[in-house]
């Protein structure tokens, strides 16, 4: 019996190291994840981003977002700091 956790839509989505979520898993297939990235839309992130699953919780290598989704990420909760 395996203890792997596998990803589910609705996992919310985290950096290494960070402590808020960005957003949240939004479809899944072998090669990549579509992520709503709070405050920019959906996104598409390579599967081999992902360094670990959790319960509810993924979570991605910032380096191997492509530019436009790190900057997206930054600016994730933007709108609450105002």
């Amino acid at each position: 019996m395996s203890n792997k956790v596998a990803v589910a839509i609705g996992d919310q989505v985290y950096v290494e190291g960070g402590e808020e979520e960005f957003g949240s898993v939004r479809s899944i297939s072998p090669q990549d994840l579509v992520i709503d990235v709070e405050n920019f839309g959906d996104v598409v992130v390579p599967a081999s981003a992902v360094i670990a699953v959790h319960p509810g919780k993924v979570i991605v290598d910032e380096k191997k977002l492509p530019a436009d989704v790190r900057k997206a990420v930054g600016r994730a909760h933007a709108a609450e700091d105002r």
